[in-house]
């Protein structure tokens, strides 16, 4: 013990393997912190997709015969790409020459019809069909239909 030790030279190659191998952690270490610091402070990136706004439905528990009209509570669009999915049905048991359905989407504060769908029924059934609306703001629908048992209006925006 106490026994001095001799002075041990490094060598050129082992120097530089000791500075490369140095760098490499030096790399990897800050290679570490970016990951941890995308994880940690960047948001989630997301892929566009569609989500639900608003629902509109009648059924047939309200169900009357003849020809009615509505118009529903506003609902605000907040995103410039949206769409209306709608369906309606007759009755199975009631011939339905006189079946309709439509609606006329209205922009408030705006004069006019922004979007409007008819279907006439030629035969009892079930219809349905997709609309796709660019603008953003508050919308209501008025809405007619006649012998008509079910319908469903349903508001999604892509965002």
């Amino acid at each position: 013990m106490g026994e001095n030790q001799p002075e041990r030279k490094v060598t050129v190659e082992e120097f530089e393997r000791v500075k490369r191998n140095s760098k490499i952690m030096m790399t990897c270490s800050i290679i570490m912190v970016l990951m941890v610091f995308a994880v940690v402070f960047l948001p989630v990136i997301s892929k566009p997709s569609w989500h639900r706004v608003v629902v509109f439905s009648s059924s047939s528990e309200n169900w009357e015969e003849g020809y009615l009209d509505v118009s529903t509570d506003s609902f605000n669009v907040q995103y410039d790409h949206w769409r209306i999915s709608w369906q309606a049905s007759t009755p199975d048991w009631k011939p339905s020459e006189d079946a309709y359905f439509e609606f006329y989407v209205h922009k408030e504060d705006e004069f006019g019809v922004f979007d409007v769908e008819l279907v006439n029924f030629t035969d009892a059934g079930f219809k349905r069909g997709i609309e796709y609306v660019t603008g953003s703001g508050n919308f209501y629908f008025e809405i007619g239909y006649g012998n008509v048992d079910y319908w469903l209006i349903v508001i999604d925006t892509f965002n």
